[in-house]
């Protein structure tokens, strides 16, 4: 984390910290869903996550779009 927050900060790079659980109920409904919730919210969505890590990829870019994110 401090390696990924230097890098930002030295190239200019907006970021912020959104919490686990604010993403997991942004796309299951449920704070505290597990890996698979999450993937089947992502597929329903009309997206084929390779796995879980790319379904939070994917679930953290759709809040982003959804929240109005300043990253972009």
């Amino acid at each position: 984390m401090a390696t990924l927050t230097a890098w930002a900060e030295h190239h200019d790079v907006p970021y912020q910290g959104v919490p686990v659980g604010t993403i997991k109920r942004f796309i299951t409904g449920k704070g505290n869903a597990n890996k698979q919730a999450v993937i089947e919210a992502i597929q329903a969505r009309g997206f084929e996550p390779a796995d879980d890590n790319e379904a939070d990829a994917i679930a953290i870019l759709l809040w982003a779009e959804d929240n109005g994110s300043a990253l972009g």
